[in-house]
């Protein structure tokens, strides 16, 4: 548990541009944002 910790955290801390986890983060934002503004909305 701790080394699947420790390497998530690495590659949030430095991920490959085109690799997917990076991918998914930025997706992941992105309908955070939207979902965010509709909520205040």
């Amino acid at each position: 548990m701790f080394l699947t910790q420790k390497r998530e955290a690495n590659v949030r801390q430095a991920p490959l541009p085109n690799s997917p986890v990076c991918r998914d983060q930025s997706l992941d934002q992105r309908l955070y944002r939207t979902v965010m503004l509709r909520i205040e909305k």
